[in-house]
């Protein structure tokens, strides 16, 4: 330990002699290291850390999905909360098994305005089965929180931190959610946040209360068609993954036998690893792929980084040729050499873990303070302080140190004694051809090479996208949504703020034009499935369409959506007359091939009125940018009333500009709506 200590001292005074090669491979060294922290830290929570609760590793998450559907197509996966009590009640496998969902709320405290944000429903086994406990008050009981009793509320521990500043008389007071109120039993504790991979809910409530304050939520305790609901459970003590999955299927065939589906299609059940299931089921094949070559291209910059590194310290190790033939020709061992040079690769390591972890920080923080217009919520806790935060940058930085300067150590430790203690030998240094320093350079290129043409690929990619006809004019749009149910607007003041709403933005200076619909292309909303046929054809030969689109009258004109036959929606469209839609090219095409769909009628399933065609739109993309063509169906707002809408406005100039007049707008009609989702 005596001669270590005299090791760190002496590298110490090396590295302070040159501060310049010091300062310049340490900041070489903490471009890839801070590079790979971020990688490994995203992938390690989002992906591969347990959540924090007792014995994660007996978490399973129990999926569905259709015969013959593949992993990244669309459909319903979840499970209806009926079915979930059957699984539940039916399989012994599991110790406990929880069903969870976020959901969009108005949540508002007394004396603060009403905020636009996310919270979970739960069953009301959800904690026991996780094996989480309240920091403060208490957790969901199923005997005390089952159907019928009072609504109440489990706020997140972050949520709790930052909008009531750890106030601990909130527990035992009422908070409102859509203007109901619900009672605070507890507060969760500061190291859970949920199941939700990445999502920041602010707090959890039973599924049995969820009719209190959502129009219609009592219908997810009945209908088995609202296949809503993800479900975690707990294997038993001694029982298997396959064992579980078995149990489960026979529950499955049981419900498919006792309640037949209306779309008459066989599902299948599977379980997988809690951290598997991540971010979600429907790209778990896929997610793994992503992360590998991720971590593969962090990884080629911190080779980069290493090899560049290493011809500082090589060049730095050749001037010191006399100092380390004197050191040999007094007796120092080969050994004792090399464990000096590697002692001060290792502290040029760790000063590039410190540099690599305030940069991988400041990034990380720069990142987070940039707008974030989505509507669901993102976790806020990534990138704290913690031993782990400490403790990686410090083994990254050994590593690489010592890789760093393994080969100019061993240079180092060989010094020719009798050409060092020459006069003039520094000429002799530099005459000599250094072979393993021209192969650096040259690895080191082409290593840059291959990185640079993959981001080169990548950045011709996205170029493409930017070009790609996707069947809308997205530049100079501005979006703002905001949902009037929530704020427990009848359907007829809805729709008078709604057009109060249309005419004060239209008179905008450089407003173009403005339009509402239910969705936005691309939106987490804009891919359920739904059905329709052709008047007159048999039910089984039903189409798979999205949800319908609401749009409001202007809604193609704003959007640049271009009509190909037949008219726009008109304010002829109303209530009292027949059900009219816009259909697209794809959805005319195959429900009536080589007709003319103008004047012909379709139903939206199920029990759809008949609707009537009146206009034929361009194709567009709907769910995501690489999809094909798929069939899609417009119905007018002046028929099928809906209160939450996204704002869709056509501005001359730069869309952002007028976000705060559009806000101001808003607060003028309702001061206590929220908006969100506000952005280009």
């Amino acid at each position: 330990m005596t001669t270590l200590f005299q090791d760190l001292r002496y590298a110490v005074r090396q590295l302070r002699l040159n501060p310049g090669s010091t300062l310049t491979a340490a900041l070489v060294l903490a471009c890839g290291i801070s590079v790979n922290l971020m990688v490994a830290g995203g992938v390690g929570v989002i992906l591969m850390q347990p959540l924090p609760v007792p014995a994660p590793e007996q978490l399973v998450v129990m999926d569905q999905k259709d015969v013959g559907q593949g992993p990244m197509q669309m459909g319903q996966r979840g499970f209806s909360y009926p079915d979930y009590l059957e699984y539940r009640d039916g399989v012994a496998a599991f110790s406990g098994l929880a069903a969870h969902h976020p959901m969009p709320v108005h949540v508002s405290v007394e004396g603060q305005r009403p905020e636009r944000t996310w919270i979970e429903m739960v069953s009301a086994n959800y904690f026991s089965t996780l094996g989480v406990g309240a920091s403060q008050g208490r957790v969901f009981s199923e005997a005390v929180d089952g159907a019928g009793a009072a609504p109440v509320v489990v706020l997140n521990h972050a949520y709790w931190e930052r909008r009531l500043n750890s106030d601990s008389s909130i527990v035992g007071k009422a908070i409102r959610l859509n203007g109901r109120p619900a009672t605070v039993v507890g507060i969760g504790p500061a190291a859970f946040h949920g199941t939700e991979a990445g999502v920041g809910t602010v707090a959890y409530v039973p599924i049995a209360a969820v009719g209190s304050f959502v129009h219609g939520g009592e219908s997810l305790l009945q209908d088995r068609g609202r296949r809503t609901f993800r479900l975690l459970g707990r294997l038993s003590s001694g029982t298997s993954q396959a064992q579980a999955e078995a149990a489960a299927r026979v529950v499955a065939s049981r419900i498919a036998q006792d309640h037949a589906r209306p779309d008459n299609k066989t599902t299948v059940v599977s379980l997988m690893p809690e951290t598997r299931a991540r971010p979600s089921t429907d790209v778990a094949d896929i997610v793994p792929v992503i992360v590998m070559v991720v971590l593969g291209m962090a990884t080629l910059v911190l080779l980069i980084a290493c090899a560049n590194a290493a011809n500082l310290l090589l060049s730095r190790t050749l001037t010191r040729q006399k100092e380390l033939g004197i050191r040999s020709a007094v007796g120092a061992s080969r050994l004792r050499l090399l464990r000096q040079m590697l002692t001060e690769s290792a502290l040029l390591g760790l000063l590039g873990g410190a540099l690599g972890l305030l940069l991988s920080q400041g990034v990380g923080i720069w990142l987070g303070s940039l707008q974030n217009s989505a509507d669901l919520p993102q976790r806020s806790d990534y990138g704290g302080w913690d031993w782990w935060s400490l403790i990686l940058p410090a083994a990254f930085g050994v590593a690489t140190g010592l890789v760093t300067g393994l080969f100019p150590a061993l240079k180092a430790s060989r010094p020719d004694v009798v050409h060092a203690l020459k006069e003039g030998s520094a000429s002799f240094v530099g005459s000599r051809r250094h072979l393993f320093r021209s192969l650096l350079v040259v690895s080191q290129v082409a290593v840059s090479f291959v990185l640079l043409s993959c981001s080169a690929l990548f950045l011709q990619s996205l170029l493409r996208t930017k070009t790609l006809d996707v069947g809308f004019q997205p530049d100079h749009l501005l979006l703002a949504s905001f949902d009037l149910e929530m704020q427990n607007y009848e359907a007829g003041q809805a729709r008078s703020f709604q057009r109060n709403l249309l005419a004060r933005v239209a008179s905008l200076p450089g407003v173009q034009s403005v339009s509402l619909a239910n969705t936005i292309p691309f939106g987490i909303d804009a891919g359920f499935p739904s059905q329709v046929r052709a008047e007159g054809q048999a039910a089984s030969a039903a189409l798979a369409v999205t949800f319908p689109t609401v749009v409001s009258i202007d809604y193609f004109t704003t959007m640049g959506i271009p009509l190909v036959q037949g008219r726009g929606f008109s304010e002829a469209d109303t209530s009292g007359a027949v059900q009219r839609a816009i259909v697209n090219q794809t959805l005319a095409e195959q429900l009536w091939p080589n007709r003319n769909p103008l004047g012909m009628r379709f139903h939206i399933e199920p029990n759809g009125a008949p609707t009537e065609v009146v206009g034929v739109v361009r194709n567009s993309k709907y769910a995501s940018i690489g999809e094909p063509p798929r069939p899609h169906v417009y119905v007018p707002m002046t028929q099928d009333y809906t209160g939450a809408a996204t704002v869709h406005l056509r501005t001359a100039g730069d869309p952002l500009a007028l976000a705060p007049a559009l806000r101001r707008v808003v607060q003028e009609l309702d001061p206590d709506l929220p908006i969100y989702f506000v952005g280009t």
